[in-house]
């Protein structure tokens, strides 16, 4: 249905959807929601696999221009504003490291602190795993009620790919949402 609509005359226009997306514009995306209740995340997928590339590679352009090092000290990405949809523990002293939802860059952030409010008093910060998902584990804050999932790449004995990663996790997410938490952006894959 997407597919089709998105062809000449088919009522919708591939620029206009484009433009949505990274301005927030959701009216465009919520008629399609409503349209397609089995598949409501479904036209922000497509945008996003459309977009990414192109963000991605203006962020890798952008990336070096930044203080190497230092740790970002507010949630939003230092290259674009977004918030990150995942945070990594890499390297041998475990830096955490954001991935943008919007360009995907990697970015340092503090470690004990709250990725979206950056809440740092540790009696407001939880953090859970379960056994099924070794190297994973979902960070919380009692001060904005958001989550992020975090993967221990020191942990994983598997190659380097936080999109995938945070498909295969997706149960962490509903564990998460279970207990109350939201998550302020859409996961990689647009849900």
């Amino acid at each position: 249905a997407i597919a089709q609509a998105l062809r000449p005359g088919g009522g919708l226009d591939p620029e206009a959807l484009l433009r949505a997306l990274p301005t927030g514009d959701d009216a465009l995306f919520e008629h399609w929601r409503q349209a397609f209740p089995g598949a409501p995340r479904a036209l922000d997928f497509v945008a996003t696999c459309a977009l990414l590339p192109s963000f991605a590679a203006a962020a890798r352009q952008l990336a070096p221009l930044l203080p190497e090092n230092l740790p970002h000290e507010h949630g939003n990405c230092p290259l674009c504003g977004s918030l990150p949809y995942l945070t990594l523990l890499r390297d041998k002293e475990g830096r955490r490291m954001a991935v943008c939802s919007f360009c995907a860059h990697e970015y340092r952030i503090r470690r004990i602190a709250c990725a979206y409010c950056d809440e740092g008093e540790q009696g407001k910060l939880k953090l859970f795993q379960v056994a099924e998902y070794p190297g994973a584990r979902v960070d919380v804050c009692e001060t904005c009620r958001m989550y992020v999932k975090t993967l221990d790449y020191r942990e994983l004995d598997r190659g380097y790919q936080p999109p995938l990663d945070d498909m295969a996790t997706v149960a962490l997410d509903v564990l998460a949402q279970r207990q109350g938490y939201s998550m302020p952006v859409l996961s990689a894959w647009g849900f």
